[in-house]
């Protein structure tokens, strides 16, 4: 093996090992599912699964992430922009259960999924054609490249605003409150533990 061979092997493995690190665990010792009840309707929802909680009137996040643990009187959400996010039951007026509902999200990420693997696609394909019918290999690449995130970014625009639409139907809305759905403080398994 040469030393450069060594150097990226080297390389990926520290790689993986800094991602291996950098994730968070969802699954905490004593980490418990978030249970809401409404007369004899209860409804679980596991950790790991996205929830966005909201003041009563719905158009106030207070948070949104995925469900990590509940306490007695808080309910911990963890998103990429804030690890730990410990929102009072008392505060919760909606606690929207699936993906977020944000259709911005979904295009922005269709964007830069478009624009990359549309350029990587085109450059692909049009490099050797570029090349072959005379022209210099950076022409070939700065035009293949620029080609492919344009075309693949309107396509991953529109694959994102459809994507987002169809997750934000899917979303299941809670209110919370007296006569509606009701966070549940304790079980009988929590009591046992």
């Amino acid at each position: 093996m040469t030393n450069q061979a060594k150097q990226v092997s080297l390389a990926i493995a520290l790689c993986g090992i800094l991602i291996t690190i950098s994730t968070p665990l969802l699954a905490q010792e004593g980490a418990r599912p978030l249970i809401l009840r409404k007369g004899n309707k209860e409804v679980v929802i596991p950790i790991g699964d996205w929830v966005v909680a909201t003041d009563s009137t719905g158009k106030v996040v207070l948070a949104s992430g995925r469900h990590v643990n509940r306490g007695d009187s808080v309910l911990n959400i963890m998103s990429p922009e804030r690890p730990e996010q410990l929102i009072p039951y008392d505060e919760i007026g909606v606690l929207y259960h699936g993906e977020a509902k944000r259709i911005g999200y979904y295009t922005k990420r269709g964007l830069v999924s478009g624009a990359k693997w549309g350029a990587i696609g085109y450059s692909a394909i049009l490099l050797p054609l570029i090349v072959a019918s005379g022209s210099s290999i950076i022409e070939g690449v700065a035009f293949a490249i620029s080609l492919g995130a344009y075309a693949g970014g309107l396509f991953g625009v529109y694959i994102g605003v459809v994507n987002g639409y169809a997750k934000s139907l899917r979303a299941k809305k809670y209110l919370i409150g007296p006569g509606q759905w009701e966070i549940v403080r304790h079980t009988s398994i929590d009591i046992e533990s």
